[in-house]
This record gives C-alpha cells, structure tokens and sequence, in this order.
C-alpha cells in the first residue's frame, strides 16, 4: 500500500483496501469523513501533488498474526501546496510506523503515526527548538 505513493498508481488501493477499511491516521484531513479505498486514494494524492517526488522506503516489517506493522521513511519536495502551507521548494525526509490490520486478504484497518512535527520543522512552517544559551 505504502508503494502507491512513490508511484502514483492509487488503483492499487482497490486491490489491497476492503471497501469499507477505515484510517486512524490523527494528520489525515480525511479520516472519518471518508472510507475505502477512495480515503486513501485521496490522502495518496494529496501528499504526491504536494511532493511530486516522493519516495518511500521501507526500513522494516514485522507480522503477528492478521496485523503487519512496517516503519518507513518519505522524502520528496513541497512544490506544490498542503492545507494552510503554500509551496516551499523545500526537501524533507520524514519517519514513521504503519500497522495494518487484515482480514480475507484486504487492509480493513490502518493506524500511522509520523513526525508531522518534524516536517513542519523542515519547511519552515514550525521554528525549531533551539538549545538555550548560556
């Protein structure tokens, strides 16, 4: 699932995505208001336009049982604008945990949690902390 955001190709979610799977992502402008596969044809697209370069790499998986947790990390280019954020020409890299709950073969749950801060940080959009001076 976590591949459609490098490579744009959202009818995987489809394929991988019960129609009625719901996101806990709490950074998701979507969650609650949408399910299925169009919630995250609609996250998948708001961040590839966003960041047109956006790549994921996966650093890890694990399984247990119907659940597969992965960390990942995204980078790309904010050419294009978020909600509240124009345009910054800036690169972020940026961490972050997935769990996927399964059942006959299809995602029916997700939760991420991700450096939201930090990618806030790395466009501007958010001072970062600074250590005090003595």
């Amino acid at each position: 699932m976590l591949e459609a955001f490098t490579t744009g190709n959202f009818d995987v979610y489809d394929e991988v995505l019960a129609p009625d799977f719901v996101d806990h992502d709490p950074q998701s402008p979507f969650a609650g208001a949408r399910r299925g596969p169009q919630l995250m044809r609609a996250t998948a697209i708001l961040y590839r336009t966003a960041f047109p370069d956006l790549v994921v790499v996966i650093e890890a998986q694990y399984e247990a049982g119907d659940v597969i947790i992965t960390r990942w990390t995204v980078s790309g280019t904010q050419t294009g604008g978020l909600p509240g954020l124009p345009p910054t020409r800036k690169r972020v890299a940026v961490s972050g945990v997935q769990i996927d709950r399964f059942k006959d073969d299809t995602i029916v749950e997700s939760w991420r949690y991700w450096d939201t801060l930090g990618m806030l940080q790395q466009l501007g959009a958010v001072p970062t902390p600074r250590a005090p001076t003595d």
